[in-house]
């Protein structure tokens, strides 16, 4: 009798260890995130502090992770009157990692492409009269939109906005700088590309 009764617990425990297995097997695996081809905002980090060290101006940083296939990196700052209008446009040789720093001062913005302590590069743009005086006599709504976005060749990315209005202007939030209109405006931008850059 107690080996029949050995015999049946052994079954069980056995039947029992089956189903377990079986509802692992068909449990849904979670998809693995991609942490290449994204850029996102981040705080200070050791390399800022390095490169922007006598700068105390307050400054944003956004750090991207790229695949092999893309090769350059093309900033642009955009100002509005009456329709945008680019007025700087860089373009440079990047590394499958780095950060963006942009900081804003009175008068210009600098923007930092930084692959490492030693290799970076600066693009300037000197607010116009026009947009300094529109900023400073109007309503202003200011905004990094971003958080994390999903890196496309050839695709712009808003990185930081300043928009200005000529009377209040309540509708606006920060989620939706990406689509909304304004009077007056200053954006900087930057476009990631798989292909080198074109020496003609």
């Amino acid at each position: 009798m107690k080996k029949i009764m050995s015999l049946m617990i052994c079954i069980l425990m056995l039947l029992t260890g089956c189903v377990d297995n079986d509802k692992k097997e068909k449990e849904p695996i979670a998809p693995v995130k991609n942490t290449t081809n994204i850029i996102s905002y981040i705080s200070e980090t050791p390399l800022t502090e390095e490169i922007l060290k006598d700068i105390t101006d307050a400054h944003s940083v956004f750090e991207y992770h790229l695949d092999e296939s893309y090769k350059t990196a093309t900033i642009e700052v955009w100002e509005k009157n009456d329709g945008w209008e680019k007025i700087v446009s860089t373009t440079d040789p990047i590394t499958s990692q780095g950060e963006i720093a942009i900081v804003p001062s009175q008068d210009s913005y600098h923007i930092y492409m930084i692959a490492s302590r030693d290799e970076y590069n600066i693009t300037e743009y000197k607010c116009s009269d026009y947009f300094r005086k529109s900023m400073n006599h109007n309503k202003i709504q200011r905004a990094n939109p971003l958080e994390e976005k999903e890196i496309k060749s050839g695709k712009e990315i808003a990185l930081w906005k300043v928009l200005g209005y000529k009377e209040e202007n309540n509708n606006p939030k920060a989620s939706d700088f990406n689509d909304v209109d304004c009077d007056y405006g200053l954006k900087i931008t930057v476009t990631f590309n798989n292909k080198d850059i074109d020496k003609n």
